[in-house]
């Protein structure tokens, strides 16, 4: 019998985030991701099991770095997970489920087909990083090892919704190290969802839940900001190498396919999906900087309607879709114009608005 273990669901549907689609598809159409609008897809996880929640979960713990991180104990009974016990990572990620059931991490050690351990995306020419990277090509039918790379790019961008959601919505950054995190990809080479092994993480200063031995603090709001950001970039760093060392692919152009997913997440998880305005301010405090993150970091624009205010991007690389048997330019592409760019934005804007009306009875 397995080990018990703590296990945070948070269910939702098969991902559907296809890179190689049509130029109505989720990549190449102008919303940044209109699949968790439509709730057919999600990033912070995927796989759907169950909808009714458990009313109580064992403990369970994770090896890391030579120690065992468990959670509190009560001697004399069954381990049960109660509000004191949870961290507040962990218990971030529950209401997220609350919000919206399709968002979905583990925090658990996994273990089985597609899931790859963070640590492991630091060499691309081996394991279970490069066999991921030659079915990726398989089923676009290409050899083309710089599109495969900025294919995957995107793939991992959206897994960023596991450190940008708990921020968003309840000011905390969690441990997202490539040490203290797992990956999985599906069948169809999709994201579908992030472990975490450990939940801890960072709060500001006075935040009640700093008082928890799994958090750390920071002194206010920006600092807070800033912590997300570095570790974004850190998580993200050696996998940019890993790909560099074995397509060829520039830094800059995988730097720039990231930082378009990030943007999609702010997007995706601001307080007012309806006008997303409010996050500019946001974004730009968040990309500032004069490294390459700042560099690659893609122009937003506000695009309305009579009801609706979305803010989409223009890339600063392109994904290389149009290479492919099939292939276009997404309207996010920086080698599409931006009239073009503004009329296909506001064409799917309206469309999701007409999606999200009721159908009308037939009597």
């Amino acid at each position: 019998m397995s080990s018990p273990r703590l296990r945070v669901k948070i269910v939702g549907a098969v991902c559907s985030m296809v890179q190689f689609a049509s130029a109505n598809g989720p990549l190449s159409a102008p919303d940044p991701l209109p699949f968790i609008r439509l709730q057919t897809a999600i990033t912070i996880g995927a796989r759907a099991r169950r909808t009714r929640p458990r009313k109580s979960r064992r403990l369970g713990f994770a090896r890391v770095s030579g120690h065992d991180e468990r959670l509190p104990k009560n001697p004399g009974r069954r381990n049960i997970v109660t509000a004191n016990d949870v961290s507040p990572i962990a218990a971030a990620f529950n209401a997220l489920n609350s919000a919206n059931a399709a968002w979905n991490v583990s925090i658990e050690r996994p273990a089985g087909v597609g899931w790859i351990a963070g640590v492991e995306m630091k060499d691309a020419h081996t394991g279970p990083f490069n066999e991921l990277l030659m079915r990726i090509g398989e089923q676009s039918r290409s050899d083309d090892k710089l599109t495969i790379a900025a294919s995957f790019a995107l793939r991992f961008g959206y897994a960023s919704a596991i450190a940008i959601a708990p921020y968003l919505r309840f000011q905390c950054v969690p441990d997202i190290s490539l040490g203290n995190v797992a990956f999985k990809f599906g069948a169809g080479t999709f994201f579908e969802r992030t472990a975490l092994y450990v939940p801890r993480g960072v709060v500001i200063e006075g935040d009640s839940r700093a008082t928890h031995p799994s958090m750390t603090t920071v002194p206010d709001a920006n600092t807070l900001l800033q912590r997300l950001r570095e570790a974004l970039v850190s998580q993200a760093a050696p996998v940019v190498d890993a790909l560099y060392r074995w397509s060829g692919f520039a830094h800059r152009g995988t730097w720039g396919m990231l930082t378009s997913s990030w943007a999609s997440q702010f997007t995706t998880f601001c307080n007012n999906p309806h006008d997303q305005r409010d996050v500019a301010p946001q974004l730009d405090a968040f990309f500032a900087g004069d490294d390459i993150v700042a560099e690659m970091r893609p122009i937003m624009t506000a695009v309305a309607t009579d009801s609706e205010t979305h803010l989409y991007q223009r890339r600063a690389s392109c994904c290389r879709f149009y290479l492919l048997p099939g292939g276009n330019l997404c309207a996010s592409c920086p080698l599409v114009g931006d009239d073009e760019r503004m009329h296909r934005n506001v064409a799917w804007l309206k469309s999701q608005q007409v999606r999200a009306q009721p159908q009308q009875k037939l009597h």
